[in-house]
């Protein structure tokens, strides 16, 4: 028990640490997308509908199904098309996240990480033109600390 509540608090300490990452994250999806965060960033991501718009408004129909249903696996299926359509646009399977890291908040740091790479790959493959994320710039101004 004690090395779970060490793990947690560990996840809470770089989340903590990583509150500017997320609000540029959530201020990049925002302008991309056109729509807006309900709520606090993980839960506005849970159901990854506004994952799926991401992608599609970085490469139009590269998700050709997004589900808006309240059910589990369907959300699910919708953050997994993410990572899926994120792979595919270049992005490297260690820099993405789990879907359970998303949907039950179990990593939500390594989401914004993803995130933030994904920003950064969009910007590379030259036929994106729309707002930018800056890739990293978040963690050195952290290491500059």
């Amino acid at each position: 028990m004690a090395l779970r509540d060490d793990v947690d608090s560990k996840k809470a300490s770089k989340l903590a640490q990583m509150r500017e990452a997320q609000d540029e994250a959530q201020s990049w999806i925002e302008a991309v997308t056109g729509q807006s965060f309900d709520g606090e960033f993980a839960d506005a991501l849970k159901d990854g509908k506004l994952l799926c718009a991401l992608v599609n408004a970085v490469e139009p129909g590269t998700i050709k199904k997004i589900a808006d249903s309240k059910l589990a696996f369907k959300q699910m299926e919708n953050i997994s098309n993410f990572t899926r359509a994120a792979k595919k646009l270049g992005m490297h399977e260690h820099d993405c996240f789990d879907t359970e890291d998303l949907y039950n908040a179990k990593d939500i740091a390594k989401v914004i990480q993803a995130i933030h790479s994904f920003g950064g790959i969009v910007q590379k493959r030259g036929t994106y033109t729309g707002p930018t994320l800056a890739p990293g710039a978040w963690l050195r101004r952290a290491e500059a600390v």
